[in-house]
């Protein structure tokens, strides 16, 4: 169980690395470019993911809900160096956690009680990302641009 939740982080890592390298080539308004989509822009998306993803993380560690970075006006490179200590600090828990079927309970942002078990909430943060790494792909392409694929299997694929 632990392996394969170790291999999920890596993907997801890798996955998330991969859209903002390319990000990074793309000119720098690319990110506040008004889309009619889930999101406003691909900024608010890069916003969204990071913020949900480090208090994810925080939950499985058993902190309470921490105050929540401003991160809008940041370039790339800026997001890219937020979500190498993130991925960097998410390989580290999940490589040392006993259990990755111990429960975790913490509070929502509605208040309400929650418990899941540390491989759920993994399982959530690496489902998320791929959701939402699909909303900027979709995002990219209604501004013009290519995107890039992350989907699972190139991971494994570029990883043999």
């Amino acid at each position: 169980m632990k392996q394969s939740a170790i291999g999920l982080v890596e993907y997801h890592c890798w996955a998330t690395k991969k859209i903002l390298s390319y990000l990074q080539v793309l000119p720098r308004n690319v990110l506040t470019l008004p889309i009619n989509n889930v999101f406003p822009n691909i900024e608010s998306v890069l916003v969204h993911m990071l913020a949900v993803d480090e208090l994810w993380l925080e939950r499985m560690k058993g902190n309470e809900q921490s105050e929540i970075e401003e991160k809008y006006g940041w370039p790339v490179k800026q997001f890219i160096l937020a979500y190498d200590r993130f991925l960097e600090d998410l390989r580290n828990f999940v490589s040392h956690a006993g259990d990755v079927n111990a429960v975790v309970s913490y509070m929502n942002g509605k208040g309400e009680k929650g418990t899941n078990t540390i491989l759920e909430i993994i399982y959530h943060i690496v489902n998320q990302g791929a959701y939402h790494r699909g909303n900027i792909s979709v995002m990219l392409h209604q501004a013009g641009y290519d995107s890039i694929a992350t989907d699972y299997i190139h991971f494994l694929k570029e990883n043999e």
